[in-house]
Formats: C-alpha cells, sequence, structure tokens
C-alpha cells in the first residue's frame, strides 16, 4: 500500500508501506531474467503514469528496473534503453514487444473507474460504457505480447476482469519463479 506519511520536517510524502512497489521492482527483475537479455524485447505497462512513492512516471520505473540489474546483467543486454518500454496501456497502442508485463492488475486500479458516476453522466457516457472501454484497453494491453505475457497482480485483490481469462498463476518465493495453480476459467 502506498499512502502518504508526514516526515520528520512536517512535510506530507507518498510511503511504501507495505513494500508494493519494492516487489513489483523485484517481479520485474525476476521475469525478466527468464529470458535472453540480449535478444529479448519488453514492454512494462501501468495503467497509469503514477505509480507512487516518487515513481510518478514510467521512467523513473525504467530506471528503478534497470538499477534491479547488475552492470553484468546490463552488459549482457543488446541496448537496454530501446529492448526496455515502461508506459501506460493508452501509449502502447499499436506497440509490440516479446515479454509483456502488465502492473496493478488489481480491482480498483484495472479497471480504472471513478467512483462518482456523475462525471459520465455530465458528458453522456454510463458507467457501463467506462467499463467497457477499461475492459477494451485491457485487451489492447494484452495483445501486445508476441511471446509471453505478465499479469501483476495481489493475492485478495484480483481484477475483475481476470475473471474471464484463463491463466496459470506463478509465486514469486525466495527471489526465484515458482509455479502455482492453473486457472481457467470458462
Amino acid at each position: 500500500m502506498v499512502t502518504t506519511t508526514e516526515s520528520a520536517q512536517g512535510e506530507l510524502r507518498d510511503a511504501d508501506v507495505g513494500k508494493r512497489l519494492a516487489r513489483i521492482f523485484k517481479t520485474c527483475h525476476l521475469l525478466m531474467s527468464e529470458f535472453d537479455l540480449y535478444s529479448t524485447s519488453y514492454l512494462i505497462l501501468g495503467r497509469t503514469n503514477y505509480l507512487g512513492f516518487q515513481y510518478e512516471n514510467m521512467y523513473r520505473l525504467k530506471k528503478k528496473i534497470k538499477d534491479c540489474f547488475t552492470p553484468k546483467d546490463i552488459a549482457i543486454f543488446r541496448d537496454f534503453d530501446s529492448q526496455v518500454r515502461c508506459q501506460t496501456t493508452h501509449g502502447s497502442k499499436g506497440e509490440e514487444a516479446d515479454v509483456v508485463i502488465i502492473l496493478n492488475v488489481i480491482d480498483g486500479k484495472m479497471p480504472l473507474l471513478h467512483p462518482d458516476n456523475n462525471l459520465y453522466q455530465i458528458l453522456g457516457a454510463t458507467k457501463e460504457e467506462e467499463y467497457n472501454e477499461e475492459r477494451r484497453l485491457f485487451y489492447v494491453a494484452m495483445t501486445r505480447a508476441k511471446k509471453q505475457l505478465y499479469l501483476l497482480t495481489e493475492e485478495g485483490r484480483h481484477s475483475p476482469f481476470l475473471e474471464r481469462i484463463n491463466y496459470k498463476e506463478f509465486d514469486i518465493d525466495h527471489g526465484r519463479v515458482t509455479s502455482s495453480a492453473n486457472r481457467f476459467r470458462s
């Protein structure tokens, strides 16, 4: 959970209290390391630019993920900056990569719906239309993968979008990816 805390100087700042962002960085690093770093392209997608706790844009996310790799690993990449792209799901339209990692596939983040339907009504859209647009955007993000797609979620907070797709769960345990159960939906 990312919350706002008060520093010793009395200023408000974000804090990665539950180490959620740390787990995201670790997971991205582990998943990327499962592939040939020299030849694989990666696309890491977030629903919005803001992840919280000093990561107010995808550029900072990419820099932090790069910092997770050792200099020896970075040397294996043909060109880290061109092979690894971090962007929003909206920005991914028309893009492709060998491996796509979609962040925060959790309830409240994907779909990202405004809690007050009055805004939709003013603009002439219904909550259902907005939900369907979010679902289409999720589909666009999922179809960017040429070889492998990973959806990062949290136990007990799965996005309702996961209810309609088949997927295999993996656990991140002690620095390695371990297989869990298949979840096949009908």
